[in-house]
């Protein structure tokens, strides 16, 4: 059951629109779709004119700011989709690398801690705290999504 809701969230949520591959250094467009780094720059390459490209899923135009951007640094420029790593880090299992931003993601519950888990069950991001306080049912199973200092 768990397994088969991290494929559906992976293959639903965390995969590009254009390689259709899970999110690999996902940049995040205004208009809050995410696209592989590469692809965003094979895109913005191909299909730039007047300074403008169009997103793959909603076809809403994005202009540069400027006309002497190259396509890679123009991709560069999107902020990266901090919540998709922390989800694919998450469903992974790997807490090997930090792939959090530096100040994170805060708990809107307890606003002086970090999120650093993620509860499956209600699909949600939490902290700590939450996990121990509010997700103990059998229907949530949080895991750790960042390397736990030792």
């Amino acid at each position: 059951m768990q397994r088969r809701l991290a494929d559906n969230i992976t293959s639903d949520h965390l995969s590009c629109p254009i390689c259709r591959d899970t999110l690999k250094d996902p940049k995040l467009l205004p208009c809050d779709h995410s696209i592989c780094f590469e692809c965003l720059t094979q895109l913005i390459e191909s299909t730039r004119r007047f300074n403008k490209f169009s997103c793959p899923v909603d076809r809403r135009e994005i202009t540069a700011s400027s006309y002497t951007l190259s396509a890679e640094q123009w991709a560069s420029s999107f902020p990266t989709d901090e919540l998709s790593l922390l989800l694919l880090q998450a469903i992974s299992g790997d807490t090997k690398t930090e792939t959090k931003p530096k100040d994170g993601i805060l708990c809107s519950d307890h606003p002086q801690n970090v999120c650093d888990f993620f509860c499956f069950g209600c699909y949600k991001i939490i902290c700590s705290e939450c996990a121990v306080e509010n997700h103990r049912s059998t229907e949530c199973n949080c895991k750790i999504s960042k390397t736990v200092p030792t």
